[in-house]
């Protein structure tokens, strides 16, 4: 009876070590391609889902903490070094207005740019070289700033570091095949950034927000190549929202002792021209933490698409002021996203998440915007996250 009993007990341990062991895609059990429609109660907004939805093939997705970060001067000399060239970049601080040269500066760190009365002190790092183009400034530029509110106890706000180069000419198409772009751009990012990448093509060539341009002119001139955090195998999904960006904008230096607003998401892009790389941007970096839980439960692909149906008519049904209100979704996908800890405001963590990406549509207006997430669920416990809010 006793060998018999352990028998038993062996056995229905390996069957909770199977259950446990399942992997990503066992777990959400979705299928290859989700489909729907439905409306909010007045019936004057419309849901239409006709999907690919896309799922990581890994064992599990954990909860990593995250903090935020400011860029070391070592990578901006970094990106100097590959983008300029090594030894033919220099420090500059801007002592003057346009017309004036910049002053070169011995010491290549950051430094105190400005004091906003009541807001915060902003600190920069600008490296350039290449030649004069305009106003006596380098033709290519580095440059790397965050915004200290308050005091160094207090969290660095709208971290940037952006490359530029500007002799003219890098509009128009003739620019190579994306697959060259995306080479190009990877050779730049993964020597300095390994965590970071390749994610996506802009599928568009037209102008959008922090691209640059010339005047005179085609708005149409080469692409733009989105990279993403890879952690554990799984993107953090680049999104066209940037979260509490615009809060901490507007507010830097405001808030109350114990309030944190959300982080602004992560971002890496490189516009890819004529002349090859002529811009790039990469915000709110990230250090990543510790491992908070290795292997949590995923919600069933059907209980997320349940979400999805009750929720996101109810959502755009404030629109309805126009005749034509709806949203077409064409892609979901599964992957990472960092969100404030629950009860810990001032602590962040990357959570799986499922976003819902397509276009819209608001009386005659289309909107049909690169990595734009419709609608993002949490995917361990279905909360609905406001990509806006970044919570």
């Amino acid at each position: 009876m006793m060998k018999r009993l352990l028998l038993f007990t062996l056995a229905a341990c390996c069957l909770m070590a199977a259950a446990h062991a399942r992997t990503v895609p066992e777990q959400v059990a979705a299928p290859p391609r989700a489909q729907g429609t439905w409306h909010s109660p007045t019936g004057r907004t419309t849901i239409s889902l006709d999907a690919e939805v896309i799922v990581p093939e890994v064992d599990n997705l954990p909860i990593v903490e995250v903090f935020p970060r400011i860029f070391a001067p070592e990578e901006v000399h970094a990106l100097a070094d590959v983008l300029i060239g090594p030894g033919a970049w220099q420090a500059y601080t801007d002592r003057g207005k346009y017309g004036q040269r910049m002053d070169i500066n011995p010491q290549p760190s950051y430094r105190r740019a400005e004091t906003l009365p009541s807001y915060a002190t902003r600190y920069e790092l600008s490296l350039g070289g290449g030649g004069a183009w305009v106003y006596d400034l380098p033709s290519k530029m580095v440059s790397a700033n965050y915004f200290e509110q308050g005091g160094p106890d207090r969290p660095k706000v709208l971290v940037s570091l952006q490359y530029s180069f500007k002799p003219g000419n890098n509009l128009g198409r003739n620019v190579g095949t994306q697959e060259d772009a995306a080479a190009l751009a990877a050779s730049v990012v993964n020597c300095i950034w390994p965590d970071m990448q390749f994610h996506s093509v802009d599928k568009d060539l037209d102008i959008f927000t922090e691209r640059t341009s010339w005047e005179g002119k085609p708005a149409d001139y080469g692409y733009r190549i989105y990279f993403a955090r890879l952690l554990h195998g799984v993107a953090a999904m680049p999104v066209s929202q940037q979260g509490a960006e615009e809060a901490n904008y507007l507010f830097p230096g405001r808030q109350q002792p114990g309030y944190h607003l959300p982080l602004p998401y992560e971002r890496l892009f490189v516009d890819v021209g004529e002349d090859g790389i002529f811009q790039l941007i990469y915000d709110n970096p990230l250090r990543i933490g510790q491992t908070l839980q290795d292997s949590p439960a995923l919600l069933p692909f059907d209980q997320v698409l349940d979400i999805f149906a009750r929720i996101s008519p109810l959502k755009y049904a404030a629109y309805e002021q126009a005749k034509n209100n709806g949203i077409r979704v064409n892609r979901i996908v599964l992957g990472y996203m960092s969100l404030q800890m629950k009860d810990q405001p001032g602590c962040y963590q990357m959570v799986p998440v499922w976003d819902f990406f397509g276009s819209r549509t608001i009386g005659r207006e289309f909107y049909d915007i690169t990595h734009y997430s419709l609608f993002t669920i949490n995917a361990i416990d279905g909360t609905v996250i406001d990509r806006e809010l970044g919570y």
